[in-house]
């Protein structure tokens, strides 16, 4: 996962993408698919994600926030 600032090249060089949060179908995270669809976006050229609005993101409750943030650091490339 990209530690560093976000510059104006950075966002230059890159879209930024709005992925859905994947889910299985008892709500739980679902990895597989989530890395599915980074490495999808990540091959073409997208560096820059921002979970949000269709991520539900707001519907994420306190106890699973801290869970969802850290597979998606994990999954993310280096530059991402």
């Amino acid at each position: 996962m990209k530690t560093t600032p976000v510059t104006h090249a950075d966002l230059s060089r890159s879209v930024i993408a709005v992925p859905p949060l994947a889910r299985n179908a008892d709500f739980s995270l679902n990895r597989a698919a989530n890395a599915a669809l980074i490495r999808h976006l990540e091959s073409g050229g997208v560096r820059s994600l921002m979970y949000g609005g269709n991520a539900n993101f707001y519907h994420i409750p306190v106890s699973t926030y801290q869970q969802t943030l850290e597979m998606i650091a994990e999954l993310v490339g280096p530059d991402t």
